[in-house]
């Protein structure tokens, strides 16, 4: 699956992703309006700016409106593809997060917490987008400080690979 040993170079891109998700339309903090599109009825966002594209995501996680946050950051044309998922404050950070996608199967440490989450950060290869392409879905597993149980999160990955080409292709901000 995605490329385990995460690179400490890659820790603050999950700082920017975080700092790059407002509201859809909303202005950045530099007086730019993001340009934003959903891809599909699981509503895959692609947000572009200048520098390039990121592909989001939003999972629920409970009723009591946690939720997961599945960031790609996509470079225009060729180059690796990112991927950051942020996991609710309090989750426990010793067991890591477990992503299960078809046979594979792996286990990321977290990178860095910030006020919006806890992240993990994984370098996609040409391989993982196909098995994304071709999954209903992936699972993320991890645990939470106050909670008995772990949290076990079904992502939707239909339109995946086409918000992916959205955001490869490049929106015009």
């Amino acid at each position: 699956m995605m490329t385990q040993p995460v690179n400490r170079w890659l820790w603050p891109l999950a700082v920017v992703i975080c700092a790059a998700v407002p509201a859809v339309g909303q202005e950045t903090g530099n007086g730019t309006a993001q340009s934003a599109i959903e891809i599909g009825p699981d509503d895959w966002q692609v947000r572009c700016e200048t520098a390039g594209c990121l592909v989001l995501k939003s999972v629920p996680l409970d009723a009591g409106g946690r939720r997961l946050l599945l960031t790609f950051a996509v470079p225009q044309g060729q180059g690796a593809v990112r991927m950051a998922l942020i996991t609710p404050l309090g989750s426990d950070l010793e067991n890591g997060v477990r992503l299960q996608l078809g046979a594979s199967d792996a286990t990321y440490r977290f990178s860095t917490c910030m006020a919006d989450g806890c992240v993990i950060v994984a370098e996609l290869s040409p391989d993982d987008i196909e098995i994304m392409r071709v999954q209903p879905q992936m699972t993320a597993t991890f645990s939470a400080v106050n909670r008995a149980e772990p949290y076990a999160v079904d992502i939707p990955l239909a339109d995946f690979v086409e918000a992916i080409r959205v955001a490869r292709e490049g929106l015009q901000p």
